[in-house]
């Protein structure tokens, strides 16, 4: 998964805002994208979320169809 700086920037300032407002699951979701853009794999992040590879499958095509709002 590759995204420009810009954008990631962007995620960031939205996990920031999500954790600020205690909505954890959201926040939890955007973590794990900024993992895979990082360059961990799927089971790694899985693993680190406490959620299934099928989860943070199923993420990733929240993300790559709705960008932050997914």
């Amino acid at each position: 998964l590759t995204i420009s700086n810009a954008y990631r920037k962007v995620l960031r300032q939205a996990l920031g805002n999500a954790r600020k407002l205690g909505l954890e699951k959201k926040a939890r979701r955007l973590a794990a994208i900024l993992a895979l853009v990082g360059g961990r794999r799927v089971e790694e992040v899985g693993q680190d979320s406490g959620v299934t590879v099928e989860t943070v499958v199923e993420w990733v095509k929240r993300f790559l169809v709705g960008g932050v709002r997914g």
